[in-house]
């Protein structure tokens, strides 16, 4: 019993013994602001950027961001994770788009924010940018650079009809016509309710001397909308399809449906229009009444004539 004693005095003795000769642990207060050692480094896609750097302290991460220099309207932040590296995946860009940023870190006792020098990056192409951007050197009438521009597209997506249907409409300015006719033609295949598309190919038909499918194309778009304006090129609207028409239908020998087309212009151009098949003395020039014509048919011809300068 007195050895049980002896041997839990000497047990109390070594634990008190090695609690006095232990070293006394001190916690210090981080006032020391943490530093970025490495600039953000950016990776980009069409649609994300992945930003990343590294401070040298344990630190929480934040990115601000917009599109104009100085003012930084969105913010992503983990501002309850400590670490060194730092990596942000910001999504929903725009494509081809300046996004102008900084990088702050703070530490865990609150020091900082430290923050980055302004940055910038540009987001990639896709189809779609690249067919904007062609759209719009088109209507600078800049063709070659704008068929650059949605070939470019094409890369990027041959499945999007819209670049048919750009490089259709700069093969036409530029007179290629065939080439115009198969733009026009895929992007056709690609989406039946590309009007701009049927305009551009009906406009060709015309010049290629196609007339039913110049007729075909005109009626698809007059019948979907007929007060069509091509958004690219204003110049272009309903009144071109029906003077289309009215040629078409002249070179088809379908001189009814010809005559209505004229008559449906005329009174857009606020023009009076007299002309009876069965009555030679209306066969006049459209302009010089005292010209008068053989035919009923030749004096329709000059109307429809007279009628391009207006359109």
């Amino acid at each position: 019993m007195k050895s049980n004693h002896m041997i839990l005095g000497i047990a109390i003795f070594v634990i008190l013994l090695g609690i006095l000769q232990c070293e006394k642990i001190v916690y210090k207060v981080d006032d020391t602001l943490p530093q970025i050692v490495t600039e953000p480094n950016i990776t980009v896609t069409d649609s994300t950027a992945i930003i990343s750097w590294t401070t040298d302290e344990p630190s929480n991460g934040l990115v601000r961001y917009g599109e104009n220099a100085g003012i930084y309207n969105i913010i992503i932040s983990d501002s309850n994770e400590y670490c060194l590296n730092h990596s942000f995946l910001i999504c929903n860009l725009s494509p081809h788009t300046n996004y102008f940023f900084v990088v702050e870190s703070a530490d865990f006792f609150g020091n900082g924010p430290a923050i980055s020098d302004e940055q910038s990056f540009i987001t990639e192409h896709n189809e779609y940018s690249y067919a904007f951007a062609g759209w719009a050197l088109f209507e600078e009438a800049n063709y070659d650079s704008a068929v650059v521009c949605f070939e470019s597209a094409r890369l990027k997506n041959p499945n999007y009809a819209d670049l048919f249907t750009g490089l259709g409409w700069c093969y036409t300015k530029i007179e290629s016509l065939l080439e115009a006719a198969n733009e026009f033609s895929s992007a056709i295949n690609l989406n039946e309710l590309a009007l701009d598309a049927y305009a551009g190919r009906s406009a060709v038909s015309l010049k290629l001397e196609y007339p039913f499918l110049a007729i075909e194309d005109a009626l698809t778009i007059l019948n979907t909308d007929s007060l069509y304006v091509f958004s690219h090129d204003t110049t272009v609207t309903y009144l071109d399809l029906h003077l289309i028409l009215a040629e078409c239908y002249y070179q088809t020998q379908q001189y009814s449906l010809a005559h209505q087309e004229v008559e449906y212009l005329a009174n857009a151009f606020d023009l009076a229009f007299i002309l009876d098949e069965n009555d030679n003395s209306t066969w006049t020039n459209p302009i010089n009444s005292v010209i008068i014509y053989a035919s009923y048919e030749e004096a329709l011809l000059m109307w429809i004539q007279c009628l391009k300068d207006y359109s």
